[in-house]
C-alpha cells in the first residue's frame, strides 16, 4: 500500500526509506508550535531515516536530519 495514495497515518507507523507528506497533526498547539519551531509543517516532505522500536524517528527533512521522540512522531500525520 502506498503512503501517497492512502489515509494519512502516523509518522511512527512508515519504514525507514520512505518519503512522505506532512498533512497535519493529531493533538494541540503545544505540539503544533514543538513541529513549527523544527520547521516541519503541512505540505513538507520528509524522508523517514531511521525508525526502531520505541525510540525516536529520524528523518531527513531536506539537507537536515531530525530526531522526533516517537510520542511526538505519533502524532504528526502523513501521506
Amino acid at each position: 500500500m502506498s503512503t501517497q495514495e492512502s489515509h494519512p497515518v502516523r509518522l511512527s507507523d512508515i519504514a525507514p526509506g520512505e518519503e512522505v507528506i506532512v498533512v497535519g497533526l493529531a493533538s494541540g498547539r503545544g505540539a503544533a508550535r514543538h513541529f513549527t519551531k523544527l520547521g516541519v509543517e503541512p505540505g513538507m516532505a520528509l524522508r523517514v531515516l531511521e525508525s526502531v522500536g520505541a525510540g525516536p524517528v529520524f528523518v531527513a527533512l531536506g539537507e537536515r536530519q531530525l530526531e522526533i521522540g516517537r510520542g511526538m512522531a505519533d502524532k504528526l500525520l502523513v501521506r
